[in-house]
């Protein structure tokens, strides 16, 4: 844990978490790897229930955006993904017979602790949002964020249904996710945010609202022609 990161846990908040692979090897180098993370990251949603806001998978390390779990807590879901991924991948590199002959097998996969940040305001949830969807370009990894497929960012910028399910999302009768984000709302909820930023109180912050949840893309990542035109202010 960080040094002066203080994790409050059972409010009802979002959390911001971000982990990294075993002395920050890219050992989710291959698309391969990040499609087996994000396929488990899938069953421990729907085994724990909690709802999934955003994400980003690059070859180093991992961030999600998520509630806290109806089912346990979130060191425990944490715990059980990171677990669950590494037997699965270490596993694939074990049965390489090959590889053995020149290194030995490995033991880790993840850093044992993870950076978890409490996100109490929409302006938060935006900020967070911006940052995983940057990372990949950042890194230099692709020229443009829709080319990167293991992240929310396409789920926000065309209302793609991708492998994990986002909180937003709502499944029509053909089985095609249906991205039902509404401006006006999150137009709201980012001046509210603004509104309140300045205040403090001695009082843990209200999390964000999870009535207006269905807005937090569209500032950023929406998948009108207003929106696309813009999408270097958003990057």
């Amino acid at each position: 844990m960080p040094r002066g990161l203080i994790r409050i846990y059972g409010g009802g908040n979002l959390h911001f978490i971000t982990t990294s692979c075993y002395r920050r090897e890219p050992l989710l180098g291959s698309a391969r790897a990040r499609d087996v993370f994000l396929q488990i990251f899938e069953q421990v949603r729907r085994s724990y229930g909690f709802e999934v806001i955003g994400f980003g998978v690059i070859p180093e390390h991992i961030h999600i955006l998520i509630s806290e779990p109806k089912r346990k807590t979130i060191p425990i879901v944490m715990q059980v993904l990171k677990q669950r991924v590494a037997v699965r991948l270490l596993r694939r590199r074990r049965s390489s017979s090959q590889r053995e002959l020149w290194e030995a097998p490995r033991l880790h996969f993840w850093q044992p602790l993870s950076y978890d940040f409490n996100v109490y305001s929409d302006r938060k949830v935006t900020e967070k949002l911006r940052y995983m969807h940057r990372n990949p370009l950042q890194k230099g990894l692709v020229s443009s964020p829709e080319l990167w497929r293991w992240s929310s960012y396409r789920a926000f910028a065309f209302s793609e249904e991708g492998v994990v399910k986002l909180n937003w999302q709502r499944r029509s009768t053909n089985g095609k996710a249906k991205a039902v984000a509404a401006s006006g709302a999150a137009r709201a909820q980012e001046a509210k945010g603004k509104a309140n930023s300045g205040r403090r109180s001695s009082r843990q912050p209200r999390s964000p609202s999870f009535e207006n949840r269905e807005g937090w893309g569209t500032p950023i990542l929406g998948p009108s022609a207003k929106t696309k035109m813009n999408m270097g202010h958003a990057l």
